[in-house]
């Protein structure tokens, strides 16, 4: 576990906790696991899209187009700072705009999962993690990775907390009890 901000990570009257990473990083996971274990309302920006369209994520960027999904979602984040104490489940994209940057950097406390290109590249080789990712599904080998080091800074850019993904069970177990000590 990496502390990016010390500072920031150990403020307990931050009451807003997000995952970040890349596609098929458990970012729905660890939130889940995070929401049972604290009490704490899980919002999850790509569900609240896919129950307000009557669609997938893969269907709305198909037929809408990624711009139109990337101002939803960030509708979406802004309307979630009205909660007050909440994990954030965000897709992997939120990143890619500064506007979304700024917020989860100035209202979260940021967990960022970690993981190297050659576990991105197989964790998304399995079908059904490729179905869901619009954006990912034709990509060549190439374009994963260009895909991977595009985003790779913005994540950093945000993170409090760089958890890698091999030892995440464990550390996001040790968070959960640091964040009960410190905000209970």
């Amino acid at each position: 576990m990496i502390l990016s901000n010390p500072a920031k990570s150990t403020k307990p009257e931050r009451q807003k906790c997000c995952f970040i990473g890349l596609p098929a990083s458990g970012k729905t996971h660890y939130s889940k696991q995070w929401s049972k274990m604290t009490g704490m309302e899980r919002i999850s920006l790509d569900e609240q899209i896919e129950q307000e369209m009557g669609a997938s994520i893969t269907n709305i960027v198909s037929s809408r187009g990624i711009v139109f999904f990337r101002n939803r979602e960030s509708e979406l984040l802004k309307q979630s700072l009205r909660h007050s104490a909440f994990v954030l489940d965000p897709g992997a994209g939120i990143v890619e705009w500064a506007v979304n940057r700024r917020m989860i950097r100035d209202n979260f406390i940021v967990i960022y999962l970690d993981m190297p290109l050659n576990v991105f590249k197989q964790r998304l080789m399995k079908k059904t993690e490729l179905e869901k990712r619009p954006l990912l599904r034709t990509a060549s080998d190439k374009e994963m990775e260009m895909f991977f080091r595009k985003r790779l800074p913005f994540y950093r850019s945000v993170a409090d907390i760089t958890l890698h993904v091999d030892y995440a069970d464990e550390q996001v177990m040790n968070l959960i009890t640091w964040w009960r000590s410190v905000n209970c």
